[in-house]
Order: structure tokens, then sequence, then C-alpha cells
């Protein structure tokens, strides 16, 4: 019986916890969300001419690193012809397919 009623307190505590930090990322996201919605604004006054500049640039720096890192995973990880599928990987172990 007290083991049942540990288990329970120490899922309640998870419970909680998640909780609370659903709460505080939902925050952040709140955050985010109102301060992207502030440079999109301060963006619609910028000249076109100004704005495509700075803003292809920029797309295009963050692709760029972005296509970096999802190589890197890709081919550092599993090796350079593997692919992975983290859906296979946690049902059936964490090899790769080939």
């Amino acid at each position: 019986m007290n083991q049942i009623l540990e288990i329970a307190r120490v899922q309640s505590k998870q419970i909680h916890d998640m909780d609370k930090t659903t709460r505080e990322l939902v925050q952040q996201m709140r955050e985010v969300v109102q301060q992207v919605s502030t440079l999109r604004e301060e963006v619609r006054e910028l000249p076109n001419n100004l704005v495509e500049k700075i803003l292809l640039s920029l797309f295009q720096a963050v692709e760029t690193v972005l296509q970096g890192e999802q190589d890197q995973v890709r081919h550092g990880v599993t090796g350079e012809h593997a692919t992975m599928d983290p859906v296979e990987m946690s049902t059936k172990g964490s090899e790769p397919r080939r």
C-alpha cells in the first residue's frame, strides 16, 4: 500500500512539473508571437528594397545553417548513406534503415 502511495505521489509531482513547464512554454510562445507581430509591423514601415535585401539574405543564411545541421544529423550520426526515421527507431531500436 505504501508503495502504491509513493508511486502516486511521484506521478502527481511529475504531472505537476509537466503542467508548470507547459504553462511556461505557452507563455514564452505568446511572447515570441508578440515579438514577431511587433517586428512585422516594423518591417512594413521599412522601404521595400531594404526589406528585400535584408530579409532575402537573412532567410538564405538561416536556410543554409538549417540545411547544414540537417545534413550533419543525417550523415554524421547515421553514416553516409543511412536515413533516420525517429518513429522506426523508437519502435524497432536505434539502427537506421539503409
